[in-house]
Parts: C-alpha cells; sequence; structure tokens
C-alpha cells in the first residue's frame, strides 16, 4: 500500500502535479469533464489543480489519480519520467473561462503559474474598467507591467507614474501598488509576477 510522506507531497506539489495530472489525462483521451466525474470532484476544481492554482487534498489527490486508472506510487514515478514540454499553448478561451476574476473593480485572468523550488512565476492578464482603481496591494519580489491597450496610473509608493500603451513598468522589491484608470476606456495589462520563497 502506498503511505503518503508529507514532505515528499510538498516537493511533488510545487513541481506542479497539476501539470502531470493534464498531461496523463490528455495523453490517455480524456476530457476534463471525464475525469472530474469519475473523480467525484468539480470540473472546476480539477481545472484549478491542473492549473497549479490550487493543491488538491490528499483524499481528492488520490482520487484524482484513480480516475486517470493508475496508482499513486506509478503517478509520482511517472513525474520523473515525463519529459518537460519546451513550451505550452493556452487557448484564449480557457485561460478566460478557468481561470478569470471579476473583483468589481478589475478582472484578472491567469494565463500561466509556474512552481520552480523556491520561485513562483505568474503571467496575468488584468482589466481596469474606465473611472475605476484596483485596490492597493503590495507587490511580490518583482512585477512588470505592460500596458496593452490605453491608459494607467500607477502610485508605487508615494511616486505617481503614468503608463501609455507600449510602456512598461518594473517593480523590484516589495512596494504598496495602486492602478488607476481615469480615462474612458478599460486598461489591459500584461503582469509578469516572481515570487522568492
Amino acid at each position: 500500500n502506498f503511505v503518503p510522506n508529507v514532505s515528499r507531497m510538498h516537493k511533488f506539489a510545487v513541481h506542479n502535479i497539476g501539470s502531470q495530472i493534464r498531461f496523463l489525462r490528455k495523453n490517455a483521451g480524456y476530457k476534463l469533464v471525464e475525469i472530474a466525474e469519475k473523480a467525484h470532484v468539480s470540473k472546476g476544481l480539477l481545472s484549478k489543480v491542473e492549473n497549479g492554482h490550487t493543491i488538491p487534498s490528499l483524499p481528492v489527490l488520490l482520487s484524482i489519480i484513480h480516475s486517470l486508472g493508475m496508482e499513486p506510487d506509478s503517478f509520482f514515478k511517472s513525474m520523473h519520467n515525463t519529459p518537460s514540454p519546451s513550451f505550452t499553448h493556452i487557448k484564449e478561451l480557457e485561460h478566460k473561462t478557468n481561470r478569470s476574476s471579476n473583483h468589481g473593480d478589475h478582472s484578472l485572468s491567469t494565463i500561466y503559474v509556474h512552481h520552480h523550488e523556491k520561485n513562483n512565476f505568474t503571467l496575468q492578464l488584468l482589466e481596469i474598467p474606465p473611472q475605476n482603481q484596483k485596490k492597493q496591494f503590495n507587490s511580490p519580489t518583482l512585477q512588470v507591467f505592460y500596458l496593452l491597450a490605453e491608459k494607467i496610473d500607477c502610485i508605487i509608493g508615494k511616486e505617481e507614474r503614468s503608463l501609455e500603451k507600449g510602456d512598461s513598468l518594473i517593480i523590484q522589491g516589495r512596494e504598496s501598488v495602486q492602478l488607476i484608470n481615469k480615462y474612458t476606456k478599460p486598461a489591459r495589462l500584461l503582469v509578469f509576477n516572481l515570487r522568492s520563497f
């Protein structure tokens, strides 16, 4: 019988259990909804697991693994034998439907998440409606904003900067940040986050 080791589980989680589940599911020709039903979990939860947005509880993880027709020890061994792809293709509908959230003052779609040892990298699409602002937040270790459309004002600590389409803003270190769209059209930004633990 498989006896879970908590430190081992954490190590695998950091290296993205979800991507392995997605790889095995697609390789076996299953749709997301099929594995979700077999594992008795929601399609939304399985999507979050596959995309690295949540680490499932041990019972849920074991249920997902069994739904793929595998034993846990085989699953974890397969993680070492699966070559990492050199590229990832994410369709617009996939990241908009499965990984977007609307917070009233802005909408955020996560395009890509990657965990590596002591770092966490995310790529997100942020939209701030006109005459609106994103609540003040603290930036991670490194944050890069690239303005795709329109204009936006950024307050970093006590400094203010105005960005126009094509401008970038790079913030190093944990700073207080606020994004303000006082203009007439939605501002769309590509956001790169790097967090170190």
